[in-house]
């Protein structure tokens, strides 16, 4: 089901370029390849289709980056694709230059995801300036180039390799459950999963995802398997 509609996605975003809708076709990319897993193969062929728009772009001279303050913050406040289309911009400027919309937009995002790729893109611009940020009613304090992105903390690495490990002859179960890890590592920002919590991580993980696509006397025999549980620390 997840490969057929990647395959869809493809198919209508390759239709748009057909018929030269090179703006909404922009746009099933970005909408895309903002969501925090997509399997490898077809990540390949959407960043291959965005290239071959940004290229049509360039050709026609139709690519202008926002750089108005103002602007950008009026997409935020708009729906997602608009929100979607100022992170997409913001990725493009040196955020070093725009210290007080960096502020702003971590106040203006109230989605936890949006929150979260904004801040990626922070963390990958190294940004050194403090700012505040609010998630589950907590207000964090934090200098983005001092956090760890998800997919190179230990606890992602760790849990990565069991998961690996334990859906070695089940590949689509094992995109399935790389897929929510590199959500849970991305929605745990700030905060970056230990080399300790990888275990329980990668179990939490495979069951939630495992219930999700088969029944639990399947999922029991699987555990039976495999040998695998909790860790005897976990609270769970």
């Amino acid at each position: 089901m997840q490969e057929n509609y990647y395959e869809k996605q493809i198919e209508l975003i390759k239709d748009k370029i057909k018929n030269n809708l090179w703006d909404e076709a922009y746009q099933l990319v970005l909408e895309e390849l903002s969501m925090p897993y997509i399997p490898k193969n077809f990540l390949d062929e959407i960043k291959r289709l965005e290239s071959e728009i940004k290229s049509n772009f360039k050709l026609n001279q139709k690519v202008n980056i926002i750089q108005d303050e103002e602007e950008l913050k009026a997409l935020l406040q708009q729906d997602e694709m608009a929100q979607i289309k100022a992170l997409d911009q913001m990725s493009r400027l040196n955020l070093r230059q725009y210290d007080t919309l960096v502020q702003d937009t971590f106040d203006l995002l109230k989605d936890r995801l949006f929150q979260n790729l904004f801040l990626r893109i922070c963390i990958e611009q190294q940004l050194t300036n403090e700012y505040k940020i609010q998630a589950d009613g907590i207000e964090y304090i934090l200098i983005p180039a001092s956090l760890c992105l998800p997919e190179n903390s230990e606890g992602i690495e760790g849990a990565y390799a069991l998961l690996s490990e334990w859906c070695d002859k089940n590949p689509s179960l094992l995109n399935l459950c790389l897929e929510k890890l590199q959500y849970e590592g991305l929605m745990a920002l700030p905060i970056s999963y230990t080399e300790d919590e990888a275990h329980d991580l990668a179990f939490q993980v495979l069951e939630e995802v495992f219930l999700q696509i088969s029944d639990e006397k399947e999922w029991n025999a699987f555990k039976q398997e495999h040998q695998l549980g909790y860790n005897s620390l976990s609270t769970h």
